[in-house]
């Protein structure tokens, strides 16, 4: 029996140093736009029979961005939190901006981050996805749709100054039964460092989620081609290719070493997870929490985790590397 709740109990979120998750569903191919500007071309990715699609709506900025979905990763980690600590679920939570804000480790709250916040629970709530899951035995074809958000309920201050209004904005919502049960009845989240929340290009962070998933712990190579193909990004290959040979003149991308064989079409990324990598957003968790307990940073990187690619990557092998 499902745990998902059609009529939504609302719990507060409050927890601001739960450790980061992600689902690994959707850390194989990109689901999200990585434009900072609007998009409303649908993403759609294909392999075989089975297929993703993503739509937006043009009133309310096209589909969800890569920071809209930090709010999923908020929900997310709460929800494993809870599941971890026994705690009464829920598929509807409650939290305000200085939640997330304090989640996210931003240091300053301003009228354009409240704004913010709210064009992406609304991107979220108006961002559709359909896609078909076939069952193991392939016997039963299978099309399910969503939102991320289905339920969306804002409350706001009655006053004159607009700053004021947003800062007092409270949020009821309810998380997608996609995401909702991935958590609750299958764990499939896997780990993201703080400093996932300090990278400020929507491309890095869906490549930093992309090799956290296919890499794990070990190295991973890939096609620059194929990992074109996975990101569903709107530049043209060239530009693709250039985003490519920065990242690699870099040399890291958060945890992982990055190498590239520059061979046009033919390029090749290498990734390789770093032996002794420092999170320094951790950091300053684990120094503020030792006072009552200690924290082994091995363990602390294990806890932390994401939890948005494991379906894909079960319908959508990577045979194309």
């Amino acid at each position: 029996m499902s745990l998902y709740r059609i009529q939504p109990d609302f719990f507060h979120l409050s927890v601001s140093d739960v450790a980061p998750k992600e689902l690994q569903d959707l850390m194989t191919h990109n689901w999200f736009s990585l434009s900072k500007r609007p998009r409303y071309e649908p993403i759609r990715h294909q392999v075989g029979k089975s297929f993703i699609e993503v739509t937006g709506s043009p009133e309310y900025g096209g589909i969800a961005n890569m920071f809209d979905a930090d709010v999923l990763i908020y929900l997310i980690s709460n929800l494993q939190h809870a599941k971890n600590t026994d705690a009464d679920l829920g598929s509807g939570w409650k939290f305000t901006v200085y939640d997330v804000y304090k989640f996210l480790d931003k240091k300053r709250m301003n009228g354009y981050g409240y704004r913010h916040l709210r064009e992406s629970v609304l991107r979220l709530h108006h961002t559709h996805v359909r896609t078909n899951l076939r069952s193991p035995d392939q016997t039963w074809d299978r099309t399910i749709s969503w939102n991320w958000l289905p339920f969306v309920d804002i409350k706001e201050r009655v006053t004159t100054d607009e700053q004021a209004r947003a800062a007092s904005s409270e949020y009821n919502v309810s998380l997608c039964r996609f995401l909702f049960d991935a958590v609750v009845e299958r764990s499939d989240v896997l780990t993201l460092p703080r400093d996932y929340f300090s990278l400020t290009s929507p491309l890095h962070r869906w490549m930093y989620q992309w090799v956290r998933k296919s890499a794990g712990r070990d190295d991973w190579s890939e096609k620059v081609t194929s990992i074109y193909k996975k990101s569903a990004s709107q530049s043209p290959w060239n530009r693709f290719l250039y985003e490519m040979r920065q990242l690699a003149n870099k040399g890291s991308i958060l945890d992982y070493t990055v190498r590239l064989d520059d061979a046009g079409r033919k390029s090749v990324m290498h990734f390789e997870r770093m032996g002794a990598y420092v999170d320094k957003g951790d950091q300053v968790k684990v120094r503020n929490i030792r006072k009552t307990k200690p924290v082994e940073p091995d363990q602390r990187q294990t806890d932390m985790g994401l939890t948005m690619g494991t379906l894909a990557d079960r319908f959508f092998p990577q045979n194309d590397c």
